[in-house]
């Protein structure tokens, strides 16, 4: 049996989400590595699964990470990764869980369970998404939308030549094709590097 996951960034407007089918035997380290590459994250951050509450619930997280201690402090329950599977945590109680990349851009995805497909898959494949996941330490999701609106604009001011040369595009146009959710290539990516 595979886990069929709808992955939804947070307060993102209009929405920007992945549903993905996932192997029933699959880690959450190999969830994490699943997530960046939907989302176009180059997983250069801290990274933290809560069963609850984000930041104020049992985790998953690196157990060696003392950065992940330094910035919140020690989590009374904390399972390691690499050792938690998927089937631990959605085929008991939960059908939704957080998942926290980059605490201090603070991209928080809901991972909600849905409905589990009769077939089994042997690597992970994305068989749905919309819109252009947010560009790495942008300042969050109110940096994304800033960043975007300053590349939509026709003027040519101080900040959109600082971003456009930041970000190494000209326009919106340029950020979509370069950016733009291709499901065919996360689904070329995700077949390298789980296969």
């Amino acid at each position: 049996m595979a886990h069929l996951l709808k992955i939804e960034l947070k307060y993102s407007d209009p929405k920007i989400y992945r549903t993905v089918k996932i192997p029933e035997v699959f880690c959450f380290a190999e969830l994490h590595t699943l997530i960046q590459i939907v989302f176009g994250w180059e997983d250069a951050h801290l990274y933290m699964f809560n069963l609850g509450a984000p930041y104020n619930s049992p985790s998953i997280q690196p157990q060696d990470d003392d950065e992940i201690d330094d910035f919140f402090g020690q989590n009374d329950i904390n399972y390691p990764p690499h050792e938690t599977y998927l089937a631990d945590v959605f085929n008991g109680q939960f059908k939704k869980i957080n998942y926290t990349y980059d605490f201090g851009d603070d991209w928080l995805h809901e991972i909600r369970l849905m409905k589990k497909p009769k077939d089994d898959v042997a690597y992970p494949i994305c068989i749905k998404g919309e819109n252009t996941g947010p560009i790495e330490d942008c300042g969050g999701m109110w940096g994304f939308y800033q960043t975007l609106e300053l590349l939509n604009q026709k003027k040519n001011t101080e900040e959109k030549r600082e971003t456009t040369e930041w970000l190494g595009i000209k326009n919106i146009k340029e950020f979509e094709k370069q950016y733009g959710f291709d499901i065919d290539n996360i689904n070329e990516e995700l077949k390298d590097c789980f296969e």
